[in-house]
């Protein structure tokens, strides 16, 4: 399936123009309205702090110190949630007012309510063990004849010692789980060189030594791996390695079942409050994101059952 023409600039300023162009025009005024809240929140909060500090150091402790500095250092967190929470709000509302449409012209895509399980998460052998798990975005939609699940992930693992405690993150970035076509009954993962080596299966050696500068191979089975991983699979993964877009991806085959991570600190869905509505780069950035990640899919011809 190509989808090459949905990243075409004048195409998707078309697609803005005739279906975005209202949302846009109307998300603008919140933003504005939003970033005023910001802002204000933010001067008054260090004002707050600022006569804070001057009662500190020029007071000798009095009761009516006490009652001041109660006050005022209160008063100024409070502003800094208030801002932070404004940010959050301009956030939300921008992907309900805009990032549904914004999926219809890639596909037939939709925001989910449906975080994805847990459970399947933790039986990936994609992570490290984790125990702390939030999903921030969930996209559902079909491509072809595939179901795809996208969601936005945070892994974390809370590590305890005698005197501290402190959070590692495991994972951070997209998940995209969708069922194959393709039989096989093994385990194939792929991952970045200098990830850490996955214990139990064998190194596949593939006929493609520029894939294997970026990624290794292991695998239960060495005839079933080379099946899975078509040249233009390995193709499309060297050119993303080479433009540096790959970040750290890891693919697995498992049960049916083909799980794509890429990791990642940045929000993909996120319609940033310091830019304006109006600035259809900002919505480009998101379909271009997702595209890729398309590209990948469609390379991998997971629709295709030819058997081994």
């Amino acid at each position: 399936m190509n989808i090459e023409s949905k990243l075409h600039p004048a195409e998707f300023k078309k697609f803005c123009r005739k279906e975005l162009s209202g949302d846009m025009n109307a998300l603008e005024k919140e933003r504005i309205k939003y970033i005023t809240g910001t802002v204000v929140c933010a001067v008054i909060s260090i004002i707050m702090f600022i006569i804070s500090g001057i009662l500190y150091y020029n007071n000798n402790f009095s009761y009516e110190f006490e009652t001041y500095i109660g006050i005022t250092f209160p008063l100024g967190s409070l502003f800094i949630i208030g801002s932070c929470a404004s940010v959050k709000l301009y956030k939300t509302k921008a992907k309900k007012l805009i990032l549904q449409k914004l999926l219809s012209y890639i596909g037939d895509f939709k925001i989910s309510a449906n975080k994805i399980n847990l459970s399947y998460v933790k039986s990936l052998k994609l992570f490290d063990y984790f125990n702390r798990y939030s999903c921030d975005d969930s996209i559902t939609g079909s491509y072809g004849l595939l179901n795809l699940d996208i969601s936005e992930l945070h892994l974390k693992k809370v590590v305890r010692t005698r005197k501290h405690t402190h959070t590692v993150t495991i994972f951070q970035g997209i998940l995209v789980c969708f069922k194959s076509l393709k039989k096989y009954s093994g385990y194939t993962v792929v991952k970045n060189n200098g990830i850490s080596l996955f214990a139990g299966k064998e190194k596949v050696n593939l006929e493609d030594p520029e894939f294997e500068q970026y990624y290794d191979v292991y695998s239960s089975d060495q005839v079933e791996a080379r099946y899975l991983l078509t040249s233009s699979f390995m193709n499309r993964m060297v050119q993303l390695a080479k433009k540096n877009r790959a970040g750290n991806i890891t693919i697995s085959f498992e049960h049916g079942n083909v799980n794509l991570a890429i990791e990642s600190s940045k929000d993909w869905f996120e319609i940033p409050i310091l830019k304006p509505a109006t600035r259809i780069e900002n919505y480009r950035a998101i379909v271009f994101e997702l595209i890729n990640i398309l590209k990948i899919i469609d390379s991998l011809k997971m629709e295709q059952n030819i058997g081994l």
